[in-house]
């Protein structure tokens, strides 16, 4: 009976001390971008803060579906977002001694860098005259300048060919989009750099010449679409 309930004791001594010896997973507080929403090749601080009960030695493991990591396996890493726009999913995994893991993951979104405008109205147009057109640009952030753009016109006249059509920047500063002679009419679209570095935001001007003789016709729309650097 004695021995029954000395070798009863050893069991129970046995599992509570394996009991105590289990190992237990990490465990992950949180995971945070600063900032979280940027544009694109800017830099955002990711970090992972995590704990283990058992004081074991913990690594980590970081991975981005898009951009660059600065390192994989620190607490507090460097993302540097894509040139694509999107919301864009890190991913960490916190591991033990043991193997024991846990997961965690953190969205940043990233903004587009351009504005688009528009002009709608229609205007009329006449030999011998100007005609000024107008679209206010308001949406880059602050400091943003120029990197390019692409223009986008439509005009219905009678002699596209002797148009004189000029692109006019915030900073008054003129670009010959289609020079007498060589307008060919309809919609038309261009990309430059000329205003490269000029301000983003403000009015940009359409102006367009009506040539010589006597035709008529009308501007019908245009678009501009801005892409710009911070």
């Amino acid at each position: 009976m004695k021995n029954l309930l000395w070798l009863s004791v050893v069991v129970m001594m046995v599992f509570l001390n394996c009991g105590g010896e289990e190992s237990n997973a990490p465990v992950i507080n949180s995971v945070t971008a600063d900032p979280s929403n940027v544009y694109p090749g800017e830099d955002v601080t990711l970090t992972c803060d995590a704990e283990d009960e058992d004081d074991d030695t913990i690594t980590y493991d970081w991975s981005a579906e898009a951009g660059t990591l600065s390192a994989t396996n620190l607490s507090s890493v460097v993302w540097t977002a894509p040139d694509d726009s999107g919301h864009f999913v890190m991913e960490v995994i916190v591991e033990d001694e043991e193997g024991l893991a846990d997961t965690g993951d953190v969205t940043v979104t990233v903004d587009p860098n351009w504005v688009y405008g528009e002009n709608l109205t229609p205007y009329g147009l006449s030999a011998g005259q100007y005609t000024n057109s107008y679209i206010g640009i308001i949406d880059a952030p602050t400091g943003a300048t120029v990197d390019s753009l692409s223009v986008t016109v439509s005009v219905t006249f009678g002699a596209p060919q002797e148009l004189t059509i000029r692109l006019i920047s915030p900073e008054n500063t003129p670009l010959i989009l289609w020079n007498y002679g060589n307008y060919p009419g309809g919609t038309q679209s261009l990309t430059t750099d000329s205003f490269a570095g000029e301000e983003v935001n403000g009015a940009w001007r359409l102006e367009i010449y009506g040539g010589f003789g006597s035709t008529t016709g009308t501007l019908n729309y245009w678009t501009i679409t801005i892409y710009w650097t911070v």
